[in-house]
């Protein structure tokens, strides 16, 4: 029997063959791209790393009921790959097959019917998406499932933060002149209040405008990133935790260390607002958990989109200087 094979089928046969292999591959054009569960980003809570050669770089992501994944994307169009088998077999345990259950932004979304295989399958086609971050959560439903990546279509520009062809913002320029001192951060959104530890020690909240759980020292360091430390105990930095927030990740305090989770680059727009990113994460920027007003409002990383509740005013205090 012979096969026909076009010019193009071919050339992109030859450049799967020599083109070198990432955990975010490219799919058709610029605009286009896979993310693999594989990548940064995902939150996983209760879905283990699982290997098929059947998935697209040889892994995906199982588990059952009560479990999920997340991932935030600035796109207006994507598709979801799962597979729906019959059974996934797991640390040699057997685990009956379920359904694929979809959210964005917290809302249902019809999955398309499956028939039960290992195989991994476009389970939705979401377009018409408003402009900006959107969070997909897949989970199973009445057993197991296999999440394998996400294809994002048309992903967006960041408000004046470039993005590459991968979808991950650039890494945050640092500003000069931030001096050792003790300074008070405020947000943008509710200037009566602080961002700080309620007990110095553990809590990272925002507080009234008053008080010294509210004042932080803040100390250059030769990366041009910065440490922020409790004015209670200046032993204990503000350092990125690895404890997942629905998409985002929580704020600790512990003994200072030097890792890039413990470091911080602050940013100020042309209005004169600072952004806090993490040094490990650049993308994720101190933010007041659902924008709220309240004093012991969370306050969280979450990823860069620029409002008021990511918008900081920073002010020196006892001789500080900016």
């Amino acid at each position: 029997m012979k096969y026909l094979i076009s010019l193009s089928t071919l050339f992109a046969i030859i450049i799967s063959v020599i083109s070198p292999t990432s955990a975010v591959t490219l799919r058709g054009t610029a605009s286009s791209h896979i993310v693999d569960d594989a990548v940064a980003g995902w939150i996983w809570s209760g879905m283990g790393e699982y290997n098929s050669d059947s998935l697209f770089g040889g892994s995906g992501h199982a588990g059952g009921p009560g479990a999920y994944g997340a991932y935030t994307i600035k796109a207006s169009h994507f598709r979801l790959y799962c597979s729906e088998p019959s059974s996934v077999s797991v640390a040699g345990r057997m685990h009956k097959g379920g359904r694929v259950k979809l959210s964005v932004d917290g809302t249902p979304v019809d999955v398309a019917p499956l028939v039960r295989s290992d195989d991994t399958v476009c389970v939705a086609d979401i377009s018409g998406l408003s402009s900006g971050y959107h969070v997909v959560q897949v989970s199973p439903e009445g057993g197991w499932i296999v999440v394998d990546y996400l294809e994002v279509i048309g992903v967006e520009d960041n408000h004046g933060h470039a993005e590459d062809n991968h979808g991950h913002a650039e890494e945050a320029q640092p500003v000069d002149g931030i001096r050792e001192g003790k300074y008070k951060i405020v947000p943008r959104h509710n200037d009566t209040r602080m961002f700080g530890s309620l007990d110095g020690q553990t809590v990272v909240a925002l507080g009234p405008d008053s008080g010294r759980y509210g004042v932080v020292t803040i100390k250059s360091n030769p990366d041009k990133s910065c440490t922020i430390a409790s004015t209670v105990d200046p032993k204990l930095v503000f350092t990125m935790s690895t404890t997942a927030v629905n998409s985002g990740y929580s704020i600790i305090l512990q003994r200072n260390t030097d890792i890039p989770a413990a470091r911080w680059y602050i940013t100020r727009d042309n209005e004169g607002y600072y952004s806090i990113a993490n040094v490990a994460q650049p993308n994720y920027v101190v933010d007041v958990n659902n924008d709220s007003l309240l004093v012991d409002a969370p306050v969280v990383l979450w990823l860069y989109h620029g409002l008021p509740n990511q918008q900081w005013i920073i002010t020196p205090i006892n001789g500080g200087d900016k």
